[in-house]
């Protein structure tokens, strides 16, 4: 039995054994599983999660925002690469407060000049040099004084500068009823009075016109007048005159308005309208009455060119048209043929008249003694010819070869060596010539009865007047 018993005893103390080193096994993996235990693992839920790193301003930067001139924006720039417009947290300041003030980066400029604006955020400033524009103080509304119906704006700035803003200003008048207005420039429909107002930069000029309609111009002849209105507008008088003819009262409807000119002989008128055609009042023996061509001065008439006592009107197709006395150059049927087309220009003497055309040849008519007739030159003026100048009977043609060829009263043969080259250009006075050569030398010619010495004619002040006519003597430089 004690055998027995001690294998039994052996045994069963073998099978503590294994149960208790079961049980520390177990416990051992339990602990592990919960974290417990003094063991170490090399399991990485035993790490502790790091640290994130903080994320700091690191600078501003200030730029002018591109769709307004006096905005400024101010940009904080961070650690991670971010950034964000911090524009509304900033502190704002200027430099020269009687400049500008500041407030959320708008600048309100108050006189032109420098300052430098500074942007301060979180301990770090950004600054900007900022030059500001010359500022609007005043608008000047002036009136033209070659042309009544123009007006001119000026914008004034308080750097003591001014800038004509006539083409940028905003226009208008208070009755369109009465006038229009295009850039400063006035159309007058009626007579009355108005406001006109130009407005520039927000601020606006006003100007009372208290007569709209007024005389632009007067003419005369030898027995009346004309006064041309800047509507267009007619007003004649005296309603008669010496002689036969048609008076102003006959013409005055046509003449209400769209007249651009008005031309004189001694005793007549002559309107070019703006459809271009011409209405003639005055004495019958004076060009005042061209019914007999009535139907060619109804249209395309682009200027009229006066005698003594005829007109000459030349067309857009390049035609003259003439009247009034024959004897004056009014009957030009000798020469109709040549003045039908290609003229270019017309010159006038007291009782003839020149034509030149497109192939620089010239065309005469009129008192013969007066230059209507130049077959003594006509070889010379059939072709070249540049310009034409006129005195009281006579005519010099300018060539291009700077020579002058002359015809009617005042002989140039004295001189005519002087003459054949090196003509830069020629003045007349009432009864005489003279031309300036490319080495300012002048020589003159014309009638003796107001003769004198020549004078030295300066380029800077060609409206030098002497009297003179024969040929005394060639002034050299």
């Amino acid at each position: 039995m004690n055998g027995l018993t001690g294998q039994y005893q052996s045994w069963h103390l073998h099978i503590l054994h294994i149960l208790r080193f079961g049980l520390f096994m177990l416990t051992i993996g339990l602990l592990s599983a919960c974290g417990g235990g003094g063991g170490s693992s090399n399991n990485d839920s035993d790490t502790p999660d790091p640290v994130p790193t903080p994320i700091t301003l690191e600078s501003v930067g200030l730029e002018q925002d591109s769709t307004n001139e006096y905005q400024y924006l101010l940009t904080a720039y961070y650690s991670d690469d971010s950034s964000a417009d911090v524009t509304g947290d900033a502190d704002w300041s200027v430099s020269d407060t009687s400049l500008a003030t500041v407030e959320a980066g708008l600048l309100t400029p108050l006189h032109s000049g420098s300052l430098t604006l500074t942007a301060s955020y979180e301990g770090m400033d950004a600054e900007v040099d900022v030059e500001l524009a010359p500022m609007l103080q005043s608008l000047q509304l002036d009136r033209d004084t070659s042309n009544f119906d123009q007006y001119y704006l000026t914008a004034n700035y308080d750097d003591d500068t001014s800038v004509d803003v006539t083409e940028e200003a905003e226009w208008s008048i208070s009755d369109t009823s009465l006038a229009t207005v295009e850039l400063g420039l006035i159309t007058v429909l009626q007579s009355g009075s108005a406001t006109l107002s130009a407005s520039f930069e927000g601020e606006t000029a006003d100007l009372e016109i208290e007569h709209l309609v007024y005389v632009r111009e007067i003419v005369s002849t030898a027995f009346g007048y004309a006064a041309l209105k800047n509507n267009g507008s007619v007003v004649s008088w005296p309603d008669d005159f010496f002689g036969a003819g048609v008076y102003f009262s006959d013409v005055s409807a046509s003449l209400t308005g769209d007249v651009v000119e008005i031309f004189t002989t001694e005793g007549a008128f002559a309107a070019l309208k703006a459809d271009g055609s011409v209405i003639v009042w005055g004495g019958s023996s004076y060009g005042g009455d061209s019914s007999s061509v009535s139907a060619d001065l109804a249209n395309n008439v682009v200027k009229v060119y006066p005698g003594a006592k005829a007109f000459a009107a030349l067309k857009s197709d390049g035609s003259v048209v003439t009247w009034g006395n024959s004897s004056y150059g009014g009957d030009s049927s000798g020469v109709s043929a040549q003045l039908a087309s290609e003229v270019e220009e017309v010159y006038g003497s007291k009782r003839a008249f020149t034509a030149l055309k497109s192939d620089g040849s010239l065309v005469t008519w009129g008192d013969a003694n007066s230059g209507g007739d130049s077959s003594a030159v006509s070889a010379e003026i059939s072709s070249d010819v540049v310009t034409v100048f006129s005195i009281s009977g006579a005519f010099a043609a300018l060539k291009s070869d700077s020579s002058v060829v002359t015809w009617g009263g005042g002989d140039s043969s004295a001189v005519s060596t002087e003459i054949s080259s090196d003509v830069e250009t020629v003045f007349s006075a009432r009864v005489a010539f003279a031309a300036l050569k490319s080495d300012e030398s002048v020589v003159t010619w014309g009638s003796s009865t107001e003769g004198g010495i020549a004078v030295r004619l300066v380029r800077k002040s060609p409206a030098v007047f002497w009297r003179s006519l024969e040929i005394v003597e060639l002034l050299q430089p």
